[in-house]
């Protein structure tokens, strides 16, 4: 799946992924921003054909990808009639995940982060530094102020988003 993947994003195809066996209805539309053997970034388009922030997230769960369906020409045909904010590329270094975490924290996005195997995002916060093996987050609370810092291990990162 990984070279028709490249393909895609070579191509600059709008492309929908799905990524949880769980929730076989689910799934992310956008274009791919960068692709390596393990992971992928998605620029991310809601179903109303505006911008969405970014997804990481791990190429081993992508089981299935669609391309040219009547959804995807839809949100095409909303993309061009909103005309907002696009997406711009990411400098990607050696490791796709600690780049990723370098422009969260750069353009200080808000992130969310999936740990192992939960089926959703259990942290959210600001990127405020990245180790070796580690990402320090000023953690937001569901009311929007600060709770605190938090360290995890990016080894267990599983998907994380950005956004403004």
């Amino acid at each position: 799946m990984r070279q028709q993947l490249k393909e895609i994003m070579k191509n600059k195809k709008l492309v929908s992924l799905y990524i949880n066996l769980d929730d076989t209805e689910k799934f992310l539309t956008g274009y791919i921003n960068c692709i390596s053997t393990k992971e992928i970034i998605i620029n991310h388009i809601t179903p109303t054909g505006n911008y969405d922030g970014y997804v990481y997230a791990k190429t081993h769960d992508i089981y299935r990808i669609e391309t040219d369906t009547k959804y995807i020409q839809k949100i095409e045909k909303l993309m061009h009639l909103n005309l907002k904010k696009h997406h711009e590329n990411i400098k990607i270094e050696d490791d796709i995940l600690k780049s990723f975490l370098q422009f969260l924290k750069e353009k200080e996005l808000i992130s969310s982060f999936q740990i192992g195997d939960d089926d959703y995002y259990s942290i959210t916060g600001f990127v405020k530094d990245i180790g070796d093996t580690s990402v320090r987050i000023m953690q937001i609370s569901d009311e929007g102020e600060e709770d605190g810092e938090t360290i995890i291990n990016t080894e267990v990162i599983t998907s994380c988003q950005g956004d403004r």
